[in-house]
């Protein structure tokens, strides 16, 4: 079932040559384990989740680590568990910090998802990790995505 939550983009709008440059993501993987949600004090949704991109057959995947809020956050939670393939649109985002240990500077990206599609469900017990219960791949399409207009009480 081919679900899609998302959430009006938000603009990094910086100016150059007479235009507007965004930092707009898309990325299609599967999930390496489970979603994690969460609520924040003000009662948001947050979810996390890791998705593993291929490559190509001489690569390692690629590990991205994608946060998503309220309405995608919760759709995330509730359609994708370890093994979906999703595809996320979103912002490319970096953390940046001192190890504990050695005081030395690390960095790290993220995804803020604005967009969670479920391509294909992962299923308990399959090793392909895809389920085909109609022996369709892609499953049903969602023809109402939800959308997120206001940013404003986002904490990013």
């Amino acid at each position: 079932m081919q679900k899609t939550a998302t959430q009006t983009p938000t603009k990094t709008a910086r100016k150059a040559n007479n235009g507007t440059m965004y930092n707009k993501v898309a990325f299609t993987g599967r999930l390496g384990r489970d979603p994690e949600m969460s609520y924040t004090p003000s009662g948001k949704a947050k979810t996390i989740f890791s998705i593993a991109v291929f490559q190509g057959k001489e690569k390692d995947a690629m590990w991205l680590d994608v946060v998503a809020w309220e309405e995608v956050a919760e759709h995330a939670n509730n359609d994708a568990m370890k093994g979906t393939e999703v595809q996320v649109i979103g912002r490319l985002t970096q953390d940046s910090w001192k190890d504990k240990t050695t005081g030395s500077p690390r960095k790290a990206f993220k995804v803020i998802a604005n967009e969670v599609t479920v391509l294909r469900n992962g299923k308990e017990g399959d090793e392909s990790g895809f389920a085909d219960d109609n022996n369709d791949p892609l499953g049903e399409v969602d023809e109402h995505p939800v959308r997120l207009d206001s940013l404003s009480e986002h904490p990013f």
